[in-house]
């Protein structure tokens, strides 16, 4: 009867842990995509910034400063629908991890109530 016992333990301290690691090695994951996001993202947005000072930089006459300053209303527009696309992508990321630690906890718990029942 002990012997059930320290074997019950041990398979339950098994479970345990192949549960961490699932849970450990999915967040690893999202750290890793969450990471190349930011990189991506900072990446992004250092072009965006660079172009922009070079193109003020190009400005010699009134005519040009006119164009530049145009051309400003679409550089906004398009670095508010850049910031709205990541902003999206990491809430998905984010959802995705949740939803997977949600399933592996599920799955973890109903193992240990099939085992116990």
């Amino acid at each position: 009867m002990s012997y059930d016992i320290f074997e019950n333990v041990t398979k339950q301290q098994e479970n345990l842990l192949a549960t961490l690691q699932k849970l450990n090695t999915l967040a690893v994951t999202n750290v890793e995509k969450m990471s190349q996001l930011q990189m991506d993202t900072l990446r992004s947005y250092s072009e965006m910034t660079v172009q922009q000072m070079r193109a003020i930089t190009e400005v010699k006459n009134p005519q040009q400063l006119q164009d530049y300053l145009a051309q400003q209303a679409e550089s906004v527009k398009a670095m508010a629908e850049k910031l709205m696309a990541d902003a999206k992508a990491a809430t998905e990321l984010g959802v995705a991890f949740n939803q997977e630690a949600q399933k592996i906890a599920q799955d973890s718990l109903a193992s240990v109530t099939r085992k116990a029942a």
